[in-house]
């Protein structure tokens, strides 16, 4: 993997199958989310993951990627108007993403 110019997404190098790690620590009582952003494709909405106040929230999955496949972190609101807080300190970050190659995936015409 590499990652993109604005160093916003990962830059993926390999097809294969890949687990994706994601998760923020929000401080609001209103309904936000997160999941991940696959370009091309957009937000996966059937891996958007409530936020909780005060609560580190994570979720792990698994997609087939290709290369030049674009990967990142989307967090909104459920009304895409309102401003997720997402606070951090020196020692711990206010979001993540990991993603990781776990194997191959068969592709069509392969």
């Amino acid at each position: 993997m590499t990652q993109s110019a604005g160093g916003q997404y990962a830059v993926i190098q390999t097809a294969g199958l890949y687990l994706i790690s994601f998760g923020a620590l929000s401080n609001t009582n209103l309904p936000h989310y997160i999941t991940a952003d696959i370009t091309p494709g957009g937000y996966l909405t059937w891996a958007r993951t409530p936020l909780s106040n005060g609560v580190l929230v994570s979720r792990t999955i698994t997609v087939p990627l290709l290369p030049r496949f674009l990967v990142g972190v989307h967090v909104d609101s459920a009304d895409n108007n309102t401003p997720v807080s997402l606070p951090s300190t020196p020692a711990y970050s206010n979001a993540f993403l990991t993603i990781t190659l776990v194997g191959p995936y068969p592709l069509p015409g392969t």
